[in-house]
């Protein structure tokens, strides 16, 4: 038996050019086609969004109000620097003109004093005409009239023109207290017996005169110096209390007021006086003199005791007879 050919045929191989070719063609086996590069992307300032940077339009208009604000800033500093060049130079020429002859003192110009004389608050201010003003010393000045006897306040005030104002405020005069003891040439005369010395609501004496002046009660118990500028004594502060609380309607029964031991005593016009004692409680006893004087009778009565004002004691003297001793 003759043998037949085989049937069996031989596959062309893969390898080789022909491979690629088929699946080139075939498209079984297809290769990656290759991405673009890409630029890498700036990277954003800190600080600012990406977002927000624009050009165009909107762009210009920042830049427009930025230049604008600078404009703004730049006129405000150029104002101030005028406005302080302008107070330097008025500054200058101020102290210039004060210490020049147009600023020395022409006149001085005294207000309010009633009791005390021109001349006398002039020369105490040491201020005389053609001094400098920016060199006087005010306080001195106003302490100075503070020291003379009838004043109490002095208000010096300086003015470019080159007039000294000085505004007194004097003191009133409330007591006057009976002078007794050695002559001296104060006020002009002795100070012996008959002559008093003014004293105003502080205890200060202010001046001599030769008789007790209307309006004024008479004061017994007390001597005073009679030096106006000193201060009254001691005692003298129970009178100003009282004469400070003494109402209207009493003023006109009351003859004398007296200091005694300590105690504080009032001459009624009616007889017999009430003893107050201290200051202590002063506007009580007031009012329980007011009380018994509108209720009891009044005829014998020699002390109206009112040192404990809520009982209030009044004795008197009689005769065997009744009759008032």
């Amino acid at each position: 038996m003759s043998s037949s050919p085989s049937s069996t045929r031989r596959r062309p191989s893969n390898t080789g050019g022909n491979s690629t070719d088929g699946r080139n063609r075939g498209g079984s086996g297809r290769r990656r086609a290759s991405k673009p590069s890409r630029t890498p992307a700036r990277p954003t300032p800190v600080g600012y969004n990406a977002d927000s940077i624009r050009v165009g339009p909107a762009s210009d208009r920042f830049v427009n109000r930025r230049q604008e604000i600078r404009r703004q800033e730049g006129a405000r500093r150029l104002r101030v620097v005028l406005a302080l060049t302008v107070v330097s130079l008025l500054a200058v020429s101020t102290i210039g003109v004060l210490n020049s002859e147009l600023a020395d003192v022409d006149a001085v110009t005294v207000v309010g004093n009633n009791r005390t004389p021109l001349d006398e608050v002039v020369t105490a201010t040491s201020i005389l005409p053609g001094q400098p003003l920016l060199d006087l010393d005010l306080d001195a000045a106003e302490s100075g009239v503070e020291a003379l006897p009838w004043v109490r306040k002095a208000d010096v005030e300086r003015r470019l023109d080159g007039e000294i104002v000085v505004r007194v405020t004097e003191r009133e005069p409330v007591l006057a207290l009976p002078v007794v003891g050695p002559g001296s040439d104060v006020g002009g005369g002795d100070t012996g017996p008959g002559r008093f010395v003014l004293v105003d609501q502080l205890g200060q004496q202010l001046e001599l005169v030769n008789e007790l002046p209307g309006g004024f009660l008479p004061i017994l118990g007390i001597e005073a110096s009679g030096r106006p500028g000193e201060s009254a004594p001691a005692e003298t502060g129970l009178i100003l209390s009282l004469v400070q609380s003494l109402p209207p309607s009493l003023i006109d029964q009351v003859a004398a007021m007296t200091v005694s031991e300590g105690d504080l005593y009032i001459d009624l016009t009616s007889g017999g006086r009430a003893n107050v004692g201290d200051s202590s409680l002063l506007g009580e006893k007031i009012q329980a003199l007011e009380t018994v004087l509108a209720r009891v009778d009044l005829d014998c009565v020699s002390v109206i005791d009112l040192r404990v004002p809520s009982a209030a004691a009044v004795r008197r003297i009689e005769s065997a007879e009744g009759a008032c001793l």
